[in-house]
């Protein structure tokens, strides 16, 4: 398995993430940070929020919606 599907595998399977409700992502050439957030129903589009599991106010963080976990990491991001 390569990086780009193991990446996905773990996107699709909140259970195996290492922080239980998160999973910190990064694209590396543009040095951007986000997480995707278990809490999400996955009936609706999966949505990468930026920014640091760490910042203080989640909600007011931008996001970016997707078609589908295959379109996340197609757009470049990976597990962190």
């Amino acid at each position: 398995m390569d990086r780009q599907e193991d990446d996905l595998a773990m996107m699709q399977d909140p259970n195996r993430w290492p922080l239980g409700f998160m999973l910190p992502l990064k694209k590396i050439g543009l040095r951007e940070m986000g997480f995707l957030y278990s809490g999400m129903d996955a009936k609706v589009a999966p949505v990468v929020i930026l920014g640091s599991i760490y910042d203080d106010n989640k909600q007011d963080l931008p996001k970016r919606e997707y078609a589908d976990f295959e379109a996340i990491v197609d757009d470049g991001w990976m597990v962190d």
